[in-house]
């Protein structure tokens, strides 16, 4: 791409916004879904956003603040696609725990 070429330049920015959209519309289908707001609480959990810490090793510290990262990454998508998403699958994941210990 020429940089130097405005009508290079706008059509690459027209690329890349219609790119942004799809993934944006991608992921609101994943989380128009039971089962996918599901797993998406699960990655979530699993990247343990919410837990800090020191651990006395800098390996460990590194593969968490990683996980951290992403679990960041997927939250700030989560809110681009949709701002109520993380609340509902809050929710949701309340309701599956209270239902776990009534069984």
């Amino acid at each position: 791409m020429d940089v130097g070429d405005q009508k290079q330049v706008t059509h690459k920015k027209a690329k890349h916004k219609l790119d942004r959209q799809q993934e944006l519309e991608e992921l609101k289908d994943l989380l128009s879904r039971p089962g996918g707001r599901a797993f998406i609480w699960r990655l979530i959990t699993e990247c343990k956003v919410t837990t800090f810490g020191y651990c006395g090793d800098n390996n460990q510290l590194n593969h968490q603040e990683g996980q951290r990262r992403v679990g960041g990454w997927v939250i700030a998508e989560l809110d681009a696609a949709d701002p109520k998403a993380y609340s509902k699958m809050r929710d949701e994941a309340v309701s599956r725990d209270i239902a776990k210990e009534r069984n």
